[in-house]
């Protein structure tokens, strides 16, 4: 004999459910807010080791021949891929800018948007040193050091 399942007993509430898809959306909101954050890190680093390199490059470029060199002089000697030539220079969402020329040769790494998980503005200085603001401003001689947070 097959008998009927009153519909009282069992399943779940309309109330459990609501609950269920609140916690799920409580934590995939966690979830995007972290990537979003590891995304804008990741963007920031590639900045950073774009501007590493370009300064290695000059270093190279200093003691072979004397003198510091435009990035797209770097890319036509070799020193620099191919990729430098471009003109904007855009890696990771940051658009490299250079400044001055001989011995104040400067780098500037700016995001292209905010929206796009870069927040921080970077600048190599004709010293060497990288250079960070996270104020919205771009990076200045007077901006914190990498590594000095």
């Amino acid at each position: 004999m097959i008998t009927r399942k009153n519909s009282s007993q069992g399943g779940w509430s309309l109330v459990e459910v609501m609950v269920v898809v609140l916690v799920i959306a409580i934590l995939a909101a966690i979830a995007v807010a972290r990537l979003a954050r590891a995304e804008g890190a990741a963007r920031s680093g590639s900045a950073v080791t774009c501007l590493r390199t370009v300064s290695s490059a000059q270093a190279t470029a200093r003691s072979t021949w004397g003198t510091f060199l435009p990035v797209a002089d770097l890319a036509d000697r070799g020193l620099l891929d191919g990729t430098f030539r471009a003109s904007p220079l855009v890696r990771s969402g940051y658009r490299i800018t250079e400044t001055g020329s001989g011995a104040t040769l400067a780098y500037n790494a700016d995001p292209v948007s905010l929206s796009a998980g870069a927040r921080r503005y970077f600048m190599r200085a004709s010293d060497g040193v990288i250079r960070y603001s996270d104020t919205g401003d771009a990076a200045t001689d007077a901006s914190l050091a990498i590594g000095s947070e």
